[in-house]
C-alpha cells in the first residue's frame, strides 16, 4: 500500500503501483548472506544505501530507471544495464545529471550467461563488490500482449528467458560475490500481461 513506510526502493514500487502497474512482485534473499562489511546492517540508522554497489538490470527505462534513480539519490554506486547501448548511455547520463551521482551503464543481455558474467566481472573489477542486484529486465510492455487464445509459445518462451531465466542467470553470477562479502540483497521484479 502506498501509504505504508517502505524503503526508497519500495516507495518507487508503490508509486508505480498507484500509477497503473497492476502487479509488482518483489522477492528478497536473506539468511546466509550475512550482515555486511564491518557488521553494518542494511538500512541501519543513518546509513541507508550510501556507498553500496547496486546493479539494476533493465535500468534504461521504466521501473528499472526509477529504482536506479532512487538508489542514486541515496548515494549508492549504481550500475544500470540493458541490451541497447544508446538508450542505456542516455539513461546513465540523465540519471547522473538528476542525482549528482555517478551512474555507470554497461550493456548486457540477460538471455546470455556470458554477457551476464562479463557484466558482473566488470562491476567487480570497478568496485570490488556487488551489494544489491535488482532484476528488472524485460521487453517494454512485455512481448505477450494479446488474448490467451492467440498466445504464441515462442514469444512467451523468449519473454520467460529474459524475465525468469535471465534473473536466475544474474543471481548465479552475483551470489558467489555476495557470499564472499557475507552480505548482499537480490530483488526480482517481474510481471506478465
Amino acid at each position: 500500500h502506498p501509504d505504508e513506510k517502505w524503503s526508497s526502493t519500495g516507495g518507487v514500487l508503490a508509486r508505480y503501483a498507484s500509477e497503473g502497474v497492476r502487479t509488482v512482485v518483489v522477492t528478497c534473499t536473506n539468511g546466509e548472506l550475512g550482515d555486511g562489511p564491518g557488521g553494518l546492517k542494511p538500512g541501519a540508522e543513518g546509513h541507508g544505501h550510501a556507498e553500496r554497489v547496486v546493479i539494476v538490470t533493465g535500468g534504461s527505462s521504466g521501473i528499472g530507471y526509477a529504482i536506479a534513480k532512487a538508489f542514486a539519490q541515496e548515494r549508492a554506486r549504481v550500475v544500470i544495464t540493458a541490451r541497447r547501448p544508446g538508450p542505456l548511455n542516455e539513461a546513465a547520463e540523465a540519471l547522473t545529471a538528476l542525482t549528482g551521482g555517478v551512474i555507470v551503464g554497461i550493456a548486457s543481455d540477460t538471455t546470455e550467461q556470458t554477457q551476464v558474467d562479463a557484466l558482473v566481472d566488470a562491476v567487480s573489477a570497478r568496485y570490488s563488490r556487488v551489494d544489491v542486484l535488482v532484476n528488472c529486465a524485460a521487453s517494454p510492455s512485455g512481448l505477450v500482449r494479446n488474448r490467451i487464445e492467440e498466445l504464441d509459445a515462442a514469444t512467451l518462451l523468449h519473454d520467460l528467458n529474459t524475465k525468469v531465466v535471465g534473473y536466475a542467470r544474474c543471481c548465479k553470477a552475483v551470489v558467489p560475490l555476495m557470499k564472499r562479502q557475507r552480505w548482499g540483497r537480490i530483488l526480482n521484479i517481474g510481471g506478465f500481461t
